[in-house]
Protein backbone atom coordinates (compact mmCIF):
# COMPACT_ATOMS: atom_id res chain seq x y z
CA UNK A 1 0.00 0.00 0.00
CA UNK A 2 1.09 3.55 -0.78
CA UNK A 3 0.67 6.19 1.92
CA UNK A 4 0.62 9.42 -0.05
CA UNK A 5 1.21 13.06 0.88
CA UNK A 6 1.60 16.31 -1.02
CA UNK A 7 3.70 19.08 0.55
CA UNK A 8 4.90 22.06 -1.42
CA UNK A 9 5.18 25.81 -1.34
CA UNK A 10 6.11 26.44 2.30
CA UNK A 11 8.19 25.10 5.17
CA UNK A 12 5.03 24.81 7.26
CA UNK A 13 3.58 22.27 4.80
CA UNK A 14 6.81 20.21 4.97
CA UNK A 15 6.70 20.25 8.77
CA UNK A 16 3.03 19.23 8.79
CA UNK A 17 3.72 16.23 6.55
CA UNK A 18 6.77 15.10 8.55
CA UNK A 19 4.83 15.44 11.81
CA UNK A 20 2.06 13.26 10.37
CA UNK A 21 4.62 10.68 9.25
CA UNK A 22 6.20 10.69 12.72
CA UNK A 23 2.85 9.85 14.32
CA UNK A 24 2.42 7.04 11.79
CA UNK A 25 5.91 5.77 12.66
CA UNK A 26 4.96 5.70 16.33
CA UNK A 27 1.71 3.76 15.90
CA UNK A 28 3.29 1.29 13.46
CA UNK A 29 6.20 0.93 15.92
CA UNK A 30 8.56 1.58 13.05
CA UNK A 31 7.32 -1.46 11.10
CA UNK A 32 6.58 -0.34 7.53
CA UNK A 33 6.48 -3.81 6.03
CA UNK A 34 3.95 -3.67 3.18
CA UNK A 35 3.85 0.15 3.13
CA UNK A 36 5.63 2.83 1.14
CA UNK A 37 5.36 6.54 1.89
CA UNK A 38 5.31 8.72 -1.21
CA UNK A 39 5.65 12.49 -0.85
CA UNK A 40 5.05 14.78 -3.82
CA UNK A 41 7.07 17.88 -2.98
CA UNK A 42 9.12 20.73 -4.36
CA UNK A 43 11.70 20.24 -1.57
CA UNK A 44 12.97 16.63 -1.75
CA UNK A 45 15.91 17.14 0.63
CA UNK A 46 13.56 17.99 3.47
CA UNK A 47 12.08 14.48 3.36
CA UNK A 48 14.98 12.36 2.15
CA UNK A 49 16.88 12.95 5.40
CA UNK A 50 14.31 10.69 7.07
CA UNK A 51 14.40 7.82 4.58
CA UNK A 52 17.09 5.76 6.29
CA UNK A 53 14.55 4.74 8.94
CA UNK A 54 11.28 5.34 7.09
CA UNK A 55 10.56 4.12 3.54
CA UNK A 56 9.96 7.60 2.11
CA UNK A 57 10.07 8.01 -1.65
CA UNK A 58 10.03 11.53 -3.05
CA UNK A 59 8.39 12.56 -6.29
CA UNK A 60 9.57 16.04 -7.14
CA UNK A 61 6.97 18.61 -8.15
CA UNK A 62 8.13 21.33 -10.52
CA UNK A 63 6.44 24.65 -11.14
CA UNK A 64 5.52 23.41 -14.62
CA UNK A 65 3.83 20.33 -13.16
CA UNK A 66 1.84 22.47 -10.74
CA UNK A 67 0.61 24.69 -13.54
CA UNK A 68 -0.56 21.60 -15.45
CA UNK A 69 -2.10 20.01 -12.33
CA UNK A 70 -4.07 23.16 -11.48
CA UNK A 71 -5.51 23.27 -15.00
CA UNK A 72 -6.64 26.19 -17.16
CA UNK A 73 -8.70 27.70 -14.32
CA UNK A 74 -5.73 27.59 -11.90
CA UNK A 75 -7.63 25.59 -9.26
CA UNK A 76 -5.11 24.65 -6.54
CA UNK A 77 -7.09 21.71 -5.08
CA UNK A 78 -7.26 20.10 -8.52
CA UNK A 79 -3.62 19.16 -7.98
CA UNK A 80 -4.68 16.53 -5.44
CA UNK A 81 -6.63 14.62 -8.09
CA UNK A 82 -3.71 14.82 -10.52
CA UNK A 83 -1.23 13.64 -7.90
CA UNK A 84 -3.43 10.64 -7.09
CA UNK A 85 -3.70 9.77 -10.79
CA UNK A 86 0.04 10.14 -11.30
CA UNK A 87 0.82 7.99 -8.26
CA UNK A 88 -1.51 5.20 -9.44
CA UNK A 89 0.26 5.25 -12.81
CA UNK A 90 3.74 5.09 -11.29
CA UNK A 91 3.19 2.55 -8.51
CA UNK A 92 0.21 0.31 -9.47
CA UNK A 93 -0.87 0.04 -5.85
CA UNK A 94 -3.73 0.89 -3.51
CA UNK A 95 -3.33 4.43 -2.18
CA UNK A 96 -4.11 5.91 1.21
CA UNK A 97 -3.78 9.67 0.69
CA UNK A 98 -3.57 12.23 3.51
CA UNK A 99 -3.45 16.00 3.45
CA UNK A 100 -0.32 17.25 5.21
CA UNK A 101 -2.43 18.88 7.95
CA UNK A 102 -3.39 15.54 9.49
CA UNK A 103 -1.94 13.18 12.06
CA UNK A 104 -2.61 9.71 13.39
CA UNK A 105 -4.16 9.25 16.81
CA UNK A 106 -4.02 5.43 16.98
CA UNK A 107 -2.83 2.45 14.95
CA UNK A 108 -4.22 2.61 11.40
CA UNK A 109 -3.61 -1.05 10.54
CA UNK A 110 -7.26 -2.14 10.84
CA UNK A 111 -8.35 0.90 8.82
CA UNK A 112 -5.80 0.17 6.09
CA UNK A 113 -7.12 -3.40 5.87
CA UNK A 114 -10.61 -2.09 5.08
CA UNK A 115 -9.37 -0.50 1.85
CA UNK A 116 -10.48 -3.02 -0.78
CA UNK A 117 -11.87 -2.92 -4.33
CA UNK A 118 -15.37 -1.48 -3.98
CA UNK A 119 -14.63 0.20 -0.63
CA UNK A 120 -13.14 3.69 -0.36
CA UNK A 121 -12.22 5.81 2.66
CA UNK A 122 -12.61 9.51 3.38
CA UNK A 123 -12.00 11.42 6.60
CA UNK A 124 -15.53 12.13 7.83
CA UNK A 125 -19.15 12.36 6.67
CA UNK A 126 -19.87 16.01 7.51
CA UNK A 127 -23.09 17.44 6.06
CA UNK A 128 -25.51 17.69 3.14
CA UNK A 129 -26.61 20.74 1.15
CA UNK A 130 -30.04 21.01 2.75
CA UNK A 131 -28.75 21.90 6.18
CA UNK A 132 -25.52 21.67 8.14
CA UNK A 133 -24.22 22.16 11.65
CA UNK A 134 -23.21 25.69 12.59
CA UNK A 135 -19.47 25.09 12.08
CA UNK A 136 -20.10 24.08 8.44
CA UNK A 137 -23.05 26.27 7.41
CA UNK A 138 -21.04 29.29 6.28
CA UNK A 139 -20.44 31.22 3.06
CA UNK A 140 -18.55 28.28 1.53
CA UNK A 141 -21.50 25.98 2.23
CA UNK A 142 -23.85 28.49 0.59
CA UNK A 143 -21.58 28.77 -2.46
CA UNK A 144 -21.31 25.04 -3.12
CA UNK A 145 -25.03 24.64 -2.43
CA UNK A 146 -25.87 27.32 -4.99
CA UNK A 147 -23.66 25.94 -7.75
CA UNK A 148 -25.02 22.41 -7.27
CA UNK A 149 -28.62 23.61 -7.11
CA UNK A 150 -28.41 25.91 -10.15
CA UNK A 151 -26.70 23.63 -12.67
CA UNK A 152 -26.89 20.23 -14.32
CA UNK A 153 -23.78 18.09 -14.71
CA UNK A 154 -22.61 15.51 -17.23
CA UNK A 155 -20.60 12.36 -16.52
CA UNK A 156 -20.09 9.45 -18.92
CA UNK A 157 -22.41 11.11 -21.46
CA UNK A 158 -25.26 11.30 -18.93
CA UNK A 159 -26.65 14.69 -17.87
CA UNK A 160 -28.32 14.93 -14.49
CA UNK A 161 -29.10 17.12 -11.47
CA UNK A 162 -27.25 16.41 -8.26
CA UNK A 163 -29.61 16.15 -5.26
CA UNK A 164 -29.00 18.47 -2.32
CA UNK A 165 -29.18 15.40 -0.10
CA UNK A 166 -25.70 14.46 -1.35
CA UNK A 167 -23.33 14.22 1.60
CA UNK A 168 -20.16 16.30 1.74
CA UNK A 169 -17.26 14.30 3.13
CA UNK A 170 -14.01 15.71 4.46
CA UNK A 171 -11.34 15.01 1.83
CA UNK A 172 -8.32 15.26 4.13
CA UNK A 173 -8.16 11.47 3.71
CA UNK A 174 -8.74 9.58 0.43
CA UNK A 175 -8.30 5.82 0.43
CA UNK A 176 -8.80 4.28 -3.00
CA UNK A 177 -8.09 0.81 -4.35
CA UNK A 178 -5.96 0.47 -7.47
CA UNK A 179 -8.85 -1.36 -9.13
CA UNK A 180 -11.09 1.68 -8.53
CA UNK A 181 -8.57 4.21 -9.86
CA UNK A 182 -10.65 5.03 -12.95
CA UNK A 183 -13.17 6.76 -10.67
CA UNK A 184 -10.69 9.63 -10.58
CA UNK A 185 -11.67 10.47 -14.16
CA UNK A 186 -15.22 11.26 -13.01
CA UNK A 187 -13.90 13.11 -9.95
CA UNK A 188 -11.74 15.30 -12.19
CA UNK A 189 -14.54 15.88 -14.69
CA UNK A 190 -17.08 16.85 -12.05
CA UNK A 191 -14.64 19.06 -10.16
CA UNK A 192 -13.76 20.92 -13.37
CA UNK A 193 -17.45 21.46 -14.21
CA UNK A 194 -18.26 22.80 -10.74
CA UNK A 195 -15.26 25.13 -10.68
CA UNK A 196 -16.05 26.40 -14.16
CA UNK A 197 -19.54 27.43 -13.03
CA UNK A 198 -18.33 29.01 -9.79
CA UNK A 199 -14.84 29.26 -8.35
CA UNK A 200 -15.68 27.54 -5.07
CA UNK A 201 -12.67 25.97 -3.35
CA UNK A 202 -14.66 22.92 -2.19
CA UNK A 203 -15.33 21.81 -5.79
CA UNK A 204 -12.75 19.01 -5.61
CA UNK A 205 -14.02 17.90 -2.17
CA UNK A 206 -17.60 17.72 -3.37
CA UNK A 207 -16.56 15.85 -6.53
CA UNK A 208 -14.78 13.17 -4.48
CA UNK A 209 -17.77 12.97 -2.15
CA UNK A 210 -20.38 12.63 -4.90
CA UNK A 211 -18.53 10.13 -7.05
CA UNK A 212 -17.38 7.84 -4.25
CA UNK A 213 -20.65 7.72 -2.32
CA UNK A 214 -22.50 6.83 -5.51
CA UNK A 215 -20.13 4.18 -6.86
CA UNK A 216 -18.47 2.35 -3.94
CA UNK A 217 -18.97 1.64 -0.26
CA UNK A 218 -17.62 4.85 1.30
CA UNK A 219 -16.46 4.63 4.92
CA UNK A 220 -14.94 7.10 7.39
CA UNK A 221 -11.42 7.01 8.78
CA UNK A 222 -13.14 7.68 12.11
CA UNK A 223 -11.00 8.50 15.13
CA UNK A 224 -7.81 7.14 13.57
CA UNK A 225 -6.81 10.42 11.89
CA UNK A 226 -7.31 14.03 12.94
CA UNK A 227 -7.54 16.72 10.26
CA UNK A 228 -6.92 20.24 11.60
CA UNK A 229 -7.99 22.24 8.54
CA UNK A 230 -7.85 26.07 8.74
CA UNK A 231 -10.24 27.68 11.22
CA UNK A 232 -11.69 24.29 12.18
CA UNK A 233 -14.61 25.11 14.51
CA UNK A 234 -13.40 28.73 14.49
CA UNK A 235 -10.26 27.81 16.46
CA UNK A 236 -7.45 28.65 13.96
CA UNK A 237 -6.01 25.18 14.45
CA UNK A 238 -3.68 25.28 11.45
CA UNK A 239 -2.02 28.48 12.65
CA UNK A 240 -1.81 27.03 16.14
CA UNK A 241 -0.22 23.78 15.00
CA UNK A 242 2.18 25.55 12.65
CA UNK A 243 3.45 27.62 15.58
CA UNK A 244 3.93 24.56 17.78
CA UNK A 245 5.52 22.56 14.94
CA UNK A 246 8.19 25.26 14.50
CA UNK A 247 9.03 24.88 18.19
CA UNK A 248 8.81 21.08 18.02
CA UNK A 249 11.28 20.65 15.16
CA UNK A 250 13.68 23.21 16.63
CA UNK A 251 13.65 21.64 20.10
CA UNK A 252 13.86 18.00 18.92
CA UNK A 253 16.23 18.17 15.95
CA UNK A 254 18.94 16.24 17.83
CA UNK A 255 16.64 13.45 19.00
CA UNK A 256 16.45 9.96 17.55
CA UNK A 257 13.60 9.29 15.14
CA UNK A 258 11.89 7.04 17.68
CA UNK A 259 12.07 9.76 20.33
CA UNK A 260 10.82 12.41 17.88
CA UNK A 261 7.86 10.17 17.04
CA UNK A 262 7.06 9.65 20.72
CA UNK A 263 7.20 13.38 21.36
CA UNK A 264 5.07 14.09 18.28
CA UNK A 265 2.30 11.89 19.68
CA UNK A 266 2.59 13.59 23.07
CA UNK A 267 2.22 16.98 21.38
CA UNK A 268 -0.84 15.78 19.45
CA UNK A 269 -2.38 14.54 22.69
CA UNK A 270 -2.20 18.11 24.06
CA UNK A 271 -4.58 19.27 21.32
CA UNK A 272 -7.18 20.76 23.70
CA UNK A 273 -4.53 22.88 25.42
CA UNK A 274 -2.55 24.25 22.47
CA UNK A 275 -2.71 28.00 21.98
CA UNK A 276 -1.14 30.72 19.90
CA UNK A 277 1.07 33.14 21.82
CA UNK A 278 -0.54 36.43 22.77
CA UNK A 279 0.34 39.55 20.80
CA UNK A 280 2.97 41.86 22.24
CA UNK A 281 2.14 45.39 23.35
CA UNK A 282 3.81 46.79 20.21
CA UNK A 283 1.74 44.49 17.96
CA UNK A 284 -1.50 45.46 19.71
CA UNK A 285 -0.59 49.17 19.49
CA UNK A 286 0.25 48.84 15.78
CA UNK A 287 -3.07 47.08 15.13
CA UNK A 288 -5.03 49.84 16.90
CA UNK A 289 -3.18 52.59 15.04
CA UNK A 290 -3.89 50.80 11.76
CA UNK A 291 -7.61 50.79 12.56
CA UNK A 292 -7.52 54.48 13.47
CA UNK A 293 -5.80 55.30 10.18
CA UNK A 294 -8.29 53.18 8.24
CA UNK A 295 -11.24 54.95 9.83
CA UNK A 296 -9.64 58.33 9.17
CA UNK A 297 -9.05 57.43 5.50
CA UNK A 298 -12.19 55.40 4.67
CA UNK A 299 -14.61 56.37 7.40
CA UNK A 300 -15.01 52.69 8.33
CA UNK A 301 -12.85 49.69 9.36
CA UNK A 302 -14.10 47.16 6.77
Amino acid sequence: MIILYQAYGSKSSYQQAVFSILTLYHYLQGDFDGYKIIVYTDEPKYFLKYNQAIPIIVEQITSEMLVAFKGPLNFSHRAKICILKDCFTRYNSDIFYLDADTYFTQSPVELFQKLQPGTAIMNSNDYDLIEAEEIFEDSNWLRIRRVIKDHSYTLANRTFKIPLTTRMWNAGVIGLSYKDRKLLEDVMDLSDQIYKYKKVFTAEQFAFSYVLQNTVNLISSGEVIFHYWPDFAGKQWKQTYNFHFRLFFHQNKGMSLKEQATRAVKLAQQHDYLKLPGKSFIERLYHRLSLVMKVAYKGRIY
